[in-house]
């Protein structure tokens, strides 16, 4: 799962990832909104109950200065969600 959170409100985004149970990718329309838009937080899921950034989550969030909210799920259970600010 994919999406950002804005005035209060959840949008998901379509995960274009080639491996999606494991990584997202946003098109580049959405990666354009993203960066355009003062979003409030870019938000993804983690497998394995895991809500730990990853490198590239670290680096992206970084690059980008949005900050992340990462929530780990094994499609039955889930995590606290972290932030990464």
């Amino acid at each position: 799962m994919v999406g950002y959170i804005k005035g209060g409100s959840f949008y998901a985004l379509k995960n274009i990832s080639k491996d999606p149970k494991n990584r997202y990718q946003l098109s580049a329309k959405d990666t354009l909104f993203i960066l355009n838009n003062n979003i409030d937080y870019l938000v993804h899921s983690h497998p394995r109950l895991d809500n730990n950034p990853s490198q590239m989550d670290i680096v992206s969030q970084q690059s980008t200065n949005i900050p992340y909210l990462i929530i780990g799920t094994d499609g039955d259970s889930f995590t606290n969600i972290k932030e990464i600010p």
